[in-house]
């Protein structure tokens, strides 16, 4: 309840005369104001509704970043399918990646870690007639050999663990196992050598040219060719004289 302190225009003109004390008659009105849903701020629990021109506000300038969200998304299905279809085989000849793909899979089997975590049978040694070297090894008979060495390799890596996060780690980690194991699996250590000998990706040799043009400016253009390949041997093996 508000009050009005306004003065009573009737009271007002009944004035005394001049020079003497005019008293004035104040009327207190009670004002009553109707408490309107509009008049009411929301409290903590309530959650402020957006006005129209707001939600197409905000709708508008999200609507950008949804669009290219979309594409994005459309995009990485695109790439999704083309590449399913690029390792199974199901493409053109010039893009099919189906074999290598079978490669890099049946090369697992030569870590142990995955054969001491994974069932491993004489079906898999018989897929590894798609690397060709493995196939022809030894007269076409190695196959047969890994096949009759599986039990053996498998007891031997029971219990071995490794980490996969680094690669360095991981690579002497495997490559001890079978300086380790090499004696008593020569048929499986024959083919991890073969199989440990593939370049997956171009890494390597970038990795040399690089080296290369670090070691080598111009003024040693004229050096020998066997004393580049020894000097990028010896830094490439991480070995310093």
């Amino acid at each position: 309840m508000l009050v009005d302190y306004s003065s009573d225009s009737e009271s007002l003109s009944d004035c005394e005369p001049a020079g003497k004390d005019v008293q004035e008659t104040v009327t207190l009105r009670p004002v009553h104001l109707s408490l309107s849903p509009t008049n009411t701020a929301p409290t903590p629990t309530e959650k402020r509704q957006p006005s129209r021109l707001e939600g197409a506000y905000e709708r508008t300038r999200a609507r950008p970043l949804i669009n290219a969200f979309d594409q994005f998304k459309r995009k990485r299905g695109t790439a999704d399918r083309l590449t399913e279809k690029r390792l199974t085989g199901n493409c053109d000849s010039s893009y099919d990646c189906s074999k290598a793909y079978l490669v890099c899979e049946l090369a697992q089997l030569f870590d142990p870690c995955f054969l001491a975590s994974n069932a491993v049978d004489s079906k898999w040694v018989q897929r590894l007639a798609a690397i060709n070297p493995i196939a022809r090894a030894e007269g076409g008979t190695l196959l047969g050999k890994l096949e009759g060495e599986l039990p053996a390799y498998m007891a031997a890596a029971v219990g071995f663990t490794c980490d996969y996060c680094c690669v360095i780690t991981f690579t002497e980690a495997v490559l001890g196992w079978w300086k380790r194991n090499a004696s008593e699996l020569p048929s499986w250590s024959l083919a991890a050598r073969i199989v440990f000998s593939f370049s997956p990706n171009s890494c390597g040799c970038e990795r040399v040219f690089s080296l290369l043009k670090t070691m080598f400016g111009e003024g040693q253009d004229n050096c020998l060719a066997d004393y580049l390949q020894s000097a990028l041997m010896l830094r490439h093996n991480k070995r310093v004289l």
